[in-house]
């Protein structure tokens, strides 16, 4: 068991404080990252404060953050405890849960939601992070939006239950009145609201016999788009970041890490293991080394939760078989339950 000194400032002295530590005891500082590396959504007055710093000094790790003052006024200091079992994972600090939460609850758009993820959770925990875009199968049309571009241009907005916004650009005669875009969005609203996403393309075909026939060059494209954005979250597809991570410690891989890159890229292999995870009671599926099934990440270790309705989805973290198992099952649980809260509500 290894005790790690955790030390959090006020007044943003984190920075300055280390960088004594480090002279006096003749240390260096091998890790910084600031709340603003987390990504552009971060409040203007947390990005220049330090949300991560990592001294090693005569084989020992001090670790520390700026942090929010205590009630009393006193600036804390915790203590990391590194062990064996990864069943004792360590809790995320509260300035850590204090800028998951103020980043993914800044957006109702979905995609957003998924991309600022996995910039935090990759900030979080210098791996690679991956999630799973939920499918679209079992999900419902929330709403169907038109907003006029000007001329001839039409953004066909299409949103789902879960807060999914797919929206493209489609031609319709030029100056169309708005009357007749309402007349054709309440139609369309007639035909599949709430219905299961899978059943709009069915659905769709019955707007020529619905709308008015002055309308049908208006509503054929719209129909037409309509029916290809309600089949694009039904492939499977992630989103990652954080891959320049994999790089810094590719000392960590025994072998090349290219085919781990290739992977990351490819995506199909990384999305049938994560399907493939089973998590425990406590939600949470470790897969290290070769009880990957696929040879091209026997070198690597996955650390998994479930997130959304069913816990359907998975969002994860990919590194090196000497990651840090306990830091990053807190993250990936801590930010899978965030994101599942944001996703109901």
């Amino acid at each position: 068991m290894k005790l790690i000194p955790y030390l959090m400032f006020r007044e943003g002295k984190c920075r300055e404080a280390f960088a004594f530590y480090a002279h006096a005891l003749g240390g260096e500082i091998v890790s910084t990252a600031t709340y603003g590396d987390m990504g552009p959504d971060i409040p203007e007055p947390m990005r220049p404060f330090i949300a991560n710093i990592q001294l090693l000094a005569g084989g020992a790790m001090i670790m520390g953050a700026d942090a929010m003052e205590n009630p009393d006024g006193q600036a804390t200091t915790s203590v990391n405890i590194e062990v064996d079992s990864i069943e004792d994972a360590k809790p995320l600090s509260a300035a850590e849960r204090r800028a998951i939460r103020e980043l993914l609850e800044g957006t109702d758009d979905m995609e957003q939601v998924l991309a600022r993820t996995v910039r935090v959770l990759s900030h979080l925990t210098q791996q690679v992070a991956v999630i799973q875009v939920p499918r679209l199968d079992d999900v419902r049309v929330r709403h169907v939006e038109f907003v006029t571009l000007g001329g001839t241009q039409l953004l066909t907005v299409l949103i789902g239950s879960q807060g999914s916004v797919q929206q493209r650009l489609v031609t319709v005669p030029e100056n169309t009145p708005e009357a007749d875009l309402l007349a054709v969005r309440d139609a369309v609203l007639t035909l599949i609201s709430g219905a299961p996403m899978r059943e709009v393309p069915a659905r769709i075909v019955a707007l020529a016999d619905t709308v008015d026939p002055s309308l049908f060059p208006l509503a054929a494209p719209i129909g037409v788009v309509l029916t290809e954005l309600a089949g694009v979250g039904r492939a499977d597809r992630m989103v990652l970041a954080g891959t320049a991570n994999l790089a810094r410690s590719s000392q960590d891989f025994q072998g090349n890490i290219t085919p781990v890159l290739e992977t990351l890229e490819e995506q199909v292999v990384l999305l049938r293991l994560l399907s493939e995870l089973e998590q425990d009671a406590n939600g949470v599926a470790v897969s290290i080394g070769s009880e990957n099934p696929h040879s091209t990440l026997t070198e690597a270790s996955l650390v998994a939760s479930g997130y959304g309705p069913g816990n359907a989805a998975m969002i994860g973290v990919l590194g090196p078989t000497r990651m840090d198992y306990p830091g990053s099952i807190a993250a990936v649980r801590a930010i899978a339950r965030y994101l599942s809260r944001i996703l109901s509500a």
